[in-house]
């Protein structure tokens, strides 16, 4: 946790104020205050007593990791026998986790760190990571549950065919064209759930949170025999009953804000051993690992991909795809392969109050990245300045431009456009380009060739490809499916309307008909785990499945993306925003190209302001740079 964590929602000084005066740490030593919490039961005062010890004695400590909450919205209790304000999320969490008749030691940043020093608050951040690792005991308090409320899953019968939530993103199947026998798109519901406001809350219905820890026990224990069952269709003996109640459940559980905290990644992955909590519920930390990784196995298997995981189901149990996917982006975090670069890719989705903290609680995840970013854990920085200095050593360090590849739109005017912006959040875009990164060669190993410029600028060499003449949007600015638009525009940019333009020559090779069909396979191959038989059973690509192809693609890899074409006739597939006139450029040291937007500056000179990386068909492996030199020299403002 850092200083920052303090002010993760509103100013936290009032809380401080009430602090009592506290024994002061040597700052030399690897000196720490643990937490007494004092025996106590039902509605008795929560009362806590300090004590200091040495990281290096070994003491025994567990280490709470939750979410601070709403500052203005406080508890008393008792601290050195005075009384002091903390979250209601706090106190909730040391009245759950306390003993009825013996004293736990606990480490909690709040209450162990003199919140008004900011000194001291630097020290202890340093020591973040091993205060982590050397815990006895992780406690990961992922929020409360209420007794007294209901999630309505006792109401309703689990045998019903569709949910209240079913029926919000369910459109009747005549609404949607044709895919063949095997696919069925009946749903503009990704559009509105991606643009739905997340519930976010530290606390839910107690049924809620039975059934969901329920599922995961069961998923953890299951056998690689043991199939998923949904409602009344098994896909195959030894089911897991995935019951409307449970997945309602977990959609509750997944909205607790301990999933969505960035400080929250290394307290899990850190620690020897954690445990969940929800309440009094509790489950080892293990078995949402196992439960994620049988997800998992049986949507690689495809053996359960028809009912739990297809397009038209994933709505219905989107808690569960995001269980899935939140456990799992933990856990990728052990991987002694992952980069920092990567980190940073996985977790974007997270948050923290301060913009610095999405770098600073990644470091302790790794021994050496901060030295190999040659960064530390430094609050008298400005964010810019963070930023900044944090994307010069990524390409500096990875000898490449991947670092841009993870940019996302930027919220801050005073940084360069190239500069990894950390205070902006962002919907996950170009998800197959990314996660590919290394499957492309879009500079055919070409060696990176870049200047940092004293006035924010940066130097690079590379080949411009061609200039975005057509573009076609997924989804409107109000979040409404428009596939019937894109599927006839799509057609009429890449002249398919009949078999001559169908089978006229694509610029790097082929037809445009056959373009087409790889970058269909390219994109659903990625993005959906399906291969090309999937999408072509009767190995041929017609122009009424082409239709259906493009339906699926609204509300897949196409969510805040765009669809473009060049002058030259190349297909390219860019994040929303992308202009015409924009470049497509081809740069060394990068394996996919990136589009810069051109501009001229008050000495007539051309620059360009970066705008994201892209999927263009035809040039991911070197075909643009084939007889090219040194390259062009472009400066990126």
């Amino acid at each position: 946790m850092s200083s920052a964590r303090l002010s993760s929602f509103q100013d936290t000084k009032d809380l401080q104020a009430n602090l009592v005066p506290l024994q002061p740490l040597d700052l030399h030593a690897k000196q720490i205050r643990i937490l007494h919490l004092l025996p106590g039961e039902g509605d008795d005062p929560i009362r806590c007593e300090l004590q200091l010890a040495n990281l290096g004695d070994q003491p025994y400590y567990e280490a709470l990791s939750y979410v601070w909450g709403d500052a203005q919205d406080v508890r008393p209790i008792l601290l050195e026998g005075r009384e002091v304000q903390v979250t209601t999320n706090l106190e909730a969490a040391l009245r759950g986790l306390r003993f009825p008749a013996e004293t736990r030691r606990m480490w909690v940043d709040a209450l162990c760190i003199n919140q008004t020093d900011d000194v001291e608050k630097t020290h202890q951040v340093h020591l973040m990571a091993e205060i982590y690792k050397e815990t006895a005991l992780a406690l990961l308090w992922l929020g409360s549950t209420a007794p007294g409320e209901s999630s309505d899953s006792d109401e309703e019968s689990d045998t019903d065919e569709e949910s209240d939530m079913d029926e919000e993103f369910f459109l009747p199947d005549e609404e949607f064209p044709y895919m063949g026998e095997e696919f069925s798109f009946r749903s503009e519901g990704y559009s509105g759930y991606l643009n739905e406001t997340r519930y976010h809350c530290s606390r839910i219905p107690h049924d809620a949170g039975l059934n969901a820890f329920k599922l995961i026990k069961e998923m953890a224990e299951a056998g690689e025999d043991d199939h998923f069952a949904i409602g009344k269709i098994s896909c195959g003996p030894g089911a897991i009953q995935v019951t409307r109640a449970s997945r309602k459940s977990f959609k509750k559980l997944m909205d607790l804000t301990w999933w969505d905290r960035i400080w929250t990644v290394q307290e899990a992955v850190l620690p020897r051993k954690a445990i969940a909590f929800c309440g009094h519920l509790h489950l080892d930390w293990s078995d949402f690992v196992k439960a994620q990784r049988t997800m998992d196995q049986h949507h690689t298997k495809k053996c359960c991909i028809d009912r739990l995981f297809s397009v038209d189901d994933r709505f219905r149990h989107i808690g569960l795809v995001e269980f899935e996917t939140r456990v799992r982006n933990i856990e990728i975090c052990r991987e002694p392969t992952l980069t920092l670069t990567e980190a940073l890719t996985v977790h974007r989705s997270r948050e923290a109050g301060d913009s610095r903290d999405m770098l600073y609680a990644l470091l302790g995840l790794k021994a050496d990245w901060g030295t190999q970013l040659s960064a530390v854990v430094d609050y008298s920085l400005s964010p810019e300045e963070v930023f900044r200095e944090m994307t010069i050593n990524l390409i500096l360090l990875n000898q490449s431009l991947e670092p841009l590849v993870r940019l996302r739109t930027q919220s801050r005017n005073d940084l360069p456009t190239w500069v990894h912006d950390l205070s902006t959040s962002s919907v996950e875009s170009l998800r197959t380009t990314a996660s590919c990164y290394n499957l492309y060669n879009a500079s055919r190993g070409r060696e990176l060739s870049v200047r940092f410029g004293s006035f924010g600028e940066l130097e690079t060499r590379g080949v411009l490809v061609d200039e975005v003449e057509e573009i076609t949007y997924a989804f409107s600015h109000d979040g409404q499916c428009i596939r019937p638009q894109l599927s006839g525009k799509l057609t009429e940019l890449l002249g398919l309307a009949d078999s001559r333009s169908r089978n006229s020559p694509y610029p790097t090779g082929g037809t445009r008909f056959e373009a087409l069909k790889t970058f269909m396979v390219e994109v659903f191959q990625q993005e959906m785990r399906w291969d090309e038989h999937d999408l072509f059973p009767q190995g041929e690509l017609d122009q009424r499945s082409l239709l259906g192809i493009m339906g699926a693609l609204d509300y897949t890899s196409m969510i805040n993306t765009a669809l473009f074409v060049t002058k030259k006739g190349l297909i390219g597939l860019a994040r929303n925003g992308v202009q015409l006139g924009d470049t497509v450029h081809v740069l060394f040291g990068g394996n996919v190209p990136f589009i810069l937007c051109p501009t001229i500056d008050e000495k007539d000179r051309i620059r360009y302001r970066y705008f994201g990386h892209c999927y263009v068909q035809g040039i991911m492996n070197g075909e643009a740079v084939e007889n090219v030199g040194e390259g062009d020299l472009f400066t990126i403002i």
